[in-house]
């Protein structure tokens, strides 16, 4: 008989810490992001308010789909709920902290943490990743 596989193994933290990267070298910047997984609760409850959204538009225009940069801002609109902090960056000495100027000034952030917030590994409880 074999041995199951228990699932606790997997349970999930509600954030992870993503350190974030030189985007053009790879190398670590000593700046972190603090955010919730698409596990999360405050990512679902953004997911459906977004939901909303896209379904209202749809209603509201004769089934006409939603701009693709109405959607963006919803997604970064997501995407900021979902961080709960960013550490350790600066623009000319002075250090940032507002999540959304930064996704704003700093594309590169933005897609960083979007690859945290969806990478399950970085929320999986004694994970390697974390």
């Amino acid at each position: 008989m074999s041995k199951s596989f228990d699932l606790a193994d997997l349970d999930q933290d509600q954030t992870a810490t993503i350190p974030l990267v030189h985007p053009a070298t790879g190398d670590e910047l000593g700046a972190t992001a603090t955010v919730y997984g698409q596990d999360s609760d405050i990512f679902r409850a953004e997911s459906r308010k977004a939901e909303a959204r896209y379904t209202e538009y749809s209603r509201r225009n004769r089934g006409k789909f939603m701009p693709p940069e109405d959607r963006e801002r919803l997604d970064k609109t997501k995407l900021v709920a979902c961080t709960k902090s960013i550490d350790g960056l600066a623009y000319k000495g002075e250090d940032l902290t507002d999540v959304e100027e930064i996704f704003n000034r700093f594309p590169w952030v933005q897609e960083q943490v979007t690859q945290g917030v969806m990478e399950r590994a970085n929320f999986i409880k004694g994970s390697a990743t974390k």
